[in-house]
């Protein structure tokens, strides 16, 4: 599923936040609590990120991801179905008087169909070839698809934290970056590369809490026993630290930090 239309994002300089030692790690809330991406890190290092999980996951430990199919990533090339229209004035959202692509505009104007409301807020949009030059904009959130009035082709809008930089056109190749904490899945080595963290518990489909981010030594759940002891090293297959070299398309996570456990909860000192 798609980030849940009540999840809230913000763009704040974060500092140490006002939270402290009643921040339950293990919580999980229904509607979220906090803004997704706030994080915070404890004096030994250990730092956790308050996450959206689109799919059920079953226990603490379990390394996870965005789903790339969905939220995560979008991409259209320059002059196709899926290309930027140009800086036109439209009356669009909320009856607002906008120029789409225009330089100091706020406003991206994507012919494409099947975007849902806020399905790619708090990810990043990027200008990766053609006109637009090459900028990075935080996504602050998009409207859902619709037909336009001039024919069948849907299109939605999508609106940036920062002013574009230069002027957006039918040449501009785009791609859309999901939040790295919002619809977290279980992570398949194969499509979702970008890892989160680890849960520290389960938690239900469209569901809020934290994970750990792999830094330091992190408690993993094993689908096998790695081979060795310490110091092996460690990769990672659909959501389960793994021997390296076992499965396909595994991410390096780090090395054990102690003799594994089959099927259990292994240490393993990060070194992503």
């Amino acid at each position: 599923m798609a980030v849940n239309t009540s999840a809230s994002f913000n763009n704040a300089i974060q500092g140490i936040p006002g939270v402290g030692a009643d921040v339950d790690i293990f919580d999980t809330n229904t509607t979220p609590k906090y803004a997704i991406g706030l994080r915070y890190t404890r004096s030994d290092g250990a730092e956790f990120v308050y996450s959206h999980f689109g799919a059920a996951v079953g226990s603490g430990g379990i390394i996870v991801a965005s789903d790339a199919s969905e939220s995560n990533s979008a991409y259209a090339a320059a002059n196709t179905a899926g290309r930027i229209y140009g800086s036109s004035s439209v009356t669009a959202i909320a009856g607002e008087t906008i120029n789409p692509g225009a330089i100091g505009s706020h406003f991206v104007e994507v012919k494409a169909g099947g975007a849902t409301a806020d399905q790619f807020a708090g990810g990043y949009f990027q200008t990766i070839f053609g006109a637009g030059g090459f900028y990075e904009y935080r996504i602050k959130g998009n409207t859902a698809s619709s037909a336009k009035t001039s024919g069948a082709q849907k299109t939605y809008y999508i609106e940036l934290y920062e002013p574009i930089q230069q002027t957006l056109d039918g040449t501009t190749t785009m791609r859309i970056i999901g939040s790295k904490f919002a619809n977290l899945e279980s992570a398949s080595g194969a499509t979702d590369g970008i890892l989160a963290g680890a849960t520290t518990c389960s938690h239900a489909a469209a569901t809020w809490g934290w994970v750990r981010t792999l830094k330091g030594t992190v408690g993993l759940r094993t689908s096998n026993t790695i081979p060795g002891a310490i110091q092996s090293l460690v990769a990672i297959t659909n959501g389960f630290a793994v021997g390296n070299g076992v499965g396909t398309s595994n991410v390096r996570l780090g090395y054990a930090a102690d003799v594994t456990v089959a099927t259990g909860l292994t240490p393993v000192d990060c070194v992503l």
